[in-house]
């Protein structure tokens, strides 16, 4: 009887324990919504504020548009590196950015044969302003350098008359390019400075 009496003891202990851990744990859960429900409650607070004391304009600013001249350093840390100069042009907020560099001896006149360097850089993104006069655009793209041959002994010529003469790649590094464009804006002109994962780059553009 004894025996009987201290295992019910014990069912019984066993069932307090567990109906106080479930009620510990529905508690938990609760504080744990509310604190999510009280941060997101911030969170739009927070950002309604900003829209009102002019952060973020984005109707204000991402209705013009801008063009400019972009170039830089490719292939830093990459083993080969080449510049690129190219042009960017912004349309309500959506930025597109293309640069290059054929090789240096494409239209030489020589016959012979040199070591060369070409480059090549596609970006595209959206820009997100700060303020009016501070944004960032966060860039996706492809870049690429190669190095190589080329050759004065084979080549072709324009209908212009000019002389493009065959580079001949031996080595390349090519890929996913990515990162962002800090944009200063001084009234109608916007200073461009970019940093991407093969690149670094500054520009300047008219925003019209």
């Amino acid at each position: 009887m004894i025996v009987i009496q201290l295992e019910k003891n014990s069912k019984m202990f066993d069932l307090v324990q567990r109906s106080v851990f479930l009620c510990r744990s529905i508690h938990k859960s609760k504080h744990i919504v509310m604190k999510k429900a009280l941060l997101l409650l911030v969170v739009i607070l927070s950002v309604n504020d900003l829209l009102a004391k002019g952060f973020f304009p984005f109707n204000e600013v991402n209705k013009e548009w801008s063009i400019g001249i972009i170039g830089g350093y490719v292939g830093y840390g990459r083993g080969i590196s080449n510049g690129a100069v190219g042009v960017s042009l912004a349309i309500k907020g959506f930025y597109a950015g293309v640069m290059g560099w054929p090789s240096s001896h494409e239209n030489d006149m020589g016959v012979d044969k040199w070591s060369d360097k070409t480059s090549a850089v596609v970006h595209i993104g959206y820009q997100i302003p700060i303020v009016k006069n501070l944004r960032f655009i966060p860039v996706i793209g492809y870049a690429k350098i190669a190095y190589g041959t080329t050759d004065g002994s084979d080549y072709t010529i324009s209908d212009s008359g000019v002389v493009h003469n065959k580079f001949s790649e031996k080595k390349s590094v090519s890929g996913l390019d990515f990162g962002g464009v800090a944009v200063v804006n001084i009234k109608k002109v916007n200073i461009n400075l970019a940093f991407t994962k093969y690149s670094i780059l500054g520009g300047i553009a008219l925003e019209f």
